[in-house]
């Protein structure tokens, strides 16, 4: 298993944790506790700087405003994401404009070192999430898995069961 894989396995940890049985319910509980323990080091690595944030990103959103689609009003209509990122949508012209306005950006001697840093960070985390991941999962056994789980949810958290 690759580090990559884990953040499908929190996902489907998460999916069976309605489901019954002590056994099962404490075997669940302790690989997701493990598999979030992995991903917090792994969300460290690609965690932005704060000239990132603070600077690099305003900078960013305010090019993405003036290139993206807009209501009839001419206000920019951005989809908000869970974590309230907004993010906005280009027509194919537009998308170029934009593409050549953040070039342009990235090459501003203010933010070179800020993206130059980002882009190390991004290719980390690339080859952080393809090692192999080595974690002592807590094995569920055949006879703890609950009657009432569906095959989805038993695909979902085939890493972790025994072998069946």
């Amino acid at each position: 298993m690759r580090n990559k894989d884990l953040y499908a396995l929190r996902e489907g940890i998460k999916q069976v944790s309605h489901l019954g049985g002590a056994d099962f319910a404490i075997a669940v509980i302790k690989n997701l506790k493990l598999v979030e323990k992995e991903i917090e080091v792994l969300d460290e690595i690609i965690k932005p700087s704060k000239d990132f944030e603070e600077k690099y990103q305003p900078a960013v959103e305010k090019i993405a405003r003036i290139y993206c689609k807009k209501d009839e009003k001419g206000n920019p209509q951005p989809r908000m994401t869970r974590s309230g990122q907004a993010l906005y949508e280009f027509t194919p012209e537009n998308k170029v404009e934009f593409d050549a306005a953040i070039k342009d950006l990235e090459e501003k001697e203010e933010f070179v070192e800020i993206v130059k840093f980002r882009k190390n960070q991004e290719a980390k985390f690339e080859e952080a999430l393809e090692k192999e991941c080595v974690i002592p999962f807590v094995k569920i056994k055949k006879e703890f898995i609950p009657k009432d789980i569906k095959i989805g949810e038993l695909n979902s958290i085939y890493l972790i069961l025994d072998e069946l």
